[in-house]
């Protein structure tokens, strides 16, 4: 299947998934969109990651 990006703008998907008693197993947001990877490359970019995660425990040892 070919994927055509149709704008510039990032795409956002947001799964939950609930445990068989109804509590909260997992949430899982992402954004996707066209980079240029020629211009974006974090030195270091398990910083980047962490500063934009609001629960960076959950991503093991710094």
């Amino acid at each position: 299947m070919r994927f055509t990006v149709h704008s510039d703008e990032p795409a956002t998907q947001e799964d939950v998934l609930p445990s068989p008693d109804g509590t909260l197993a997992a949430e899982a947001h992402s954004i996707s969109g066209p980079l240029d990877v020629r211009t974006w490359r974090p030195a270091d970019p398990a910083t980047v990651v962490r500063a934009r995660t609001t629960r960076p425990a959950l991503l093991g040892p710094a």
